[in-house]
Parts: structure tokens; C-alpha cells; sequence
């Protein structure tokens, strides 16, 4: 019994603080002013992306095509084919080209991509049958524009995260289409190891670029002798 004497009280506060707090709670909330009204009205539903079909208009792209693996066509990739200096391959190779050949249109590309026991020219093109694309491992030929599909051959990893957004570059906008490099977009195929380089330093701000305060004494007439 005396227990329950000592603990009535602050049984008794904690009760009344309750009910002030429901009666708080359980009225309507407080009207809105009329402008403030007519901005949550027209924000209602589901924000929209704003459009940045504009940003996107002018870049040649297909639709990303994995081989055997069906469900990554959601996103494009950028074409390479009109980007090549020495493309098609057939407007200057009629017939087959010996792998051992010396180059002699291409002495200035130096293959440093895997060991010679691993990789060389015939690796992804085809001097046998000189088209205008690359070949894949089983000899099957595939475009310019999917080399993404002969990269992805060797570097599975990488692809995986290319598909999924975590690796390379999404051109122009984050929203609207997703439109991202090439492997070859962004690597050198024949040397595909960035070199090393030191970080760009931040740009130092001039005294004409920092905002001026109203009570800069540049921006009005100083009242002091």
C-alpha cells in the first residue's frame, strides 16, 4: 500500500502529460497560407525529372547489346565507328594482311595491353578476312560501336560494374536517357593503362570573383576624414 502511495504522484503527472500531448496532437493542423497552399497542391503526385532530351539531341548512340546476356537494354552507348581517324578498315586493306607484317599506316600504335604470349593485333582484328568491325575470341565478328562486347571477353569485372552504372562515363546528363562511353571511349585499346598524373589544383579565386558586401567600403563613399 505504501508502494503505491510513493508511486501515485508521479504515476499521476506522467498520466496528465500524456493527455496534454494526445489533445495536442489530435487537433488539426493549423491552415496553411493561401500561396503556400497552392505550392504543395501543385507539387502533389510524384515528382518528374525535368526534360534534358535537349543535352542529349545530338549524340550518336545504340542500344547497349550484351551477348547471351538479355536484359541490358535499358541503357546507349556512344557510337565509336564515326570517331575513327582510320575507319572503315577496308578503304585501304583490299586483302589479307599478314600478322607479321611491319605496319607501315600504323607505326605510330605500340600494342602494350597484355604479353605477347596473350595478345597481339589478331586478338581483335581479323587480317585474315580484313572487315570493317573487330572479331571476338571465337572468330565471330562483331562493330566498332560494340567493342564494349570484345572488352567485356577478358574484363568481366569491369563490365559488370559498366552495366550497372559504377564504371566509366554517362554523357551529358543524369537524367532522361542514359547515355554512356564506350570502353573505348575512355581507354586506349592498345595501351588501356592511364598514366599516371598529378591532381589538378583547385582554381584560386581573384578578388573580382568574391562578392562584394553592401557595406564594402569599395561600394560606397567612406563619411570618415
Amino acid at each position: 500500500m505504501t508502494t503505491l502511495l510513493r508511486l501515485g504522484r508521479p504515476l499521476a503527472v506522467v498520466c496528465l502529460w500524456s493527455a496534454l500531448l494526445f489533445h495536442a496532437c489530435s487537433g488539426g493542423k493549423p491552415p496553411h497560407h493561401p500561396k503556400v497552399s497552392e505550392t504543395i497542391a501543385a507539387h502533389q503526385g510524384i515528382p518528374q525529372p525535368p526534360d534534358s532530351r535537349h543535352l542529349t539531341a545530338d549524340v550518336k548512340r545504340e542500344v547497349v547489346a550484351f551477348v547471351n546476356q538479355p536484359g541490358h537494354g535499358d541503357f546507349f552507348v556512344e557510337t565509336r565507328s564515326d570517331k575513327l581517324a582510320h575507319a572503315p578498315c577496308s578503304g585501304c586493306h583490299e586483302g589479307a594482311v599478314p600478322n607479321n607484317a611491319q605496319p607501315q599506316a600504323h607505326w605510330d600504335i605500340t600494342l602494350e595491353h597484355a604479353p605477347p604470349q596473350v595478345m597481339n593485333c589478331a586478338t581483335c582484328h581479323d587480317p585474315a578476312h580484313h572487315g570493317d568491325g573487330l572479331i571476338f575470341l571465337s572468330g565471330t565478328k562483331t562493330t566498332f560501336d560494340r567493342s564494349y562486347q570484345v572488352c567485356r571477353q577478358c574484363h568481366f569485372e569491369q563490365a559488370r560494374d559498366w552495366a550497372g552504372g559504377a564504371h566509366g562515363k554517362r554523357l551529358e546528363t543524369w537524367t532522361g536517357e542514359r547515355i554512356v562511353r564506350s570502353c573505348t571511349g575512355c581507354h586506349n585499346p592498345h595501351q588501356p593503362k592511364f598514366h599516371k598524373r598529378l591532381p589538378r589544383h583547385a582554381a584560386t579565386p581573384t578578388a573580382s570573383d568574391l562578392p562584394r558586401e553592401a557595406n564594402h567600403p569599395d561600394t560606397k563613399e567612406s563619411h570618415h576624414d
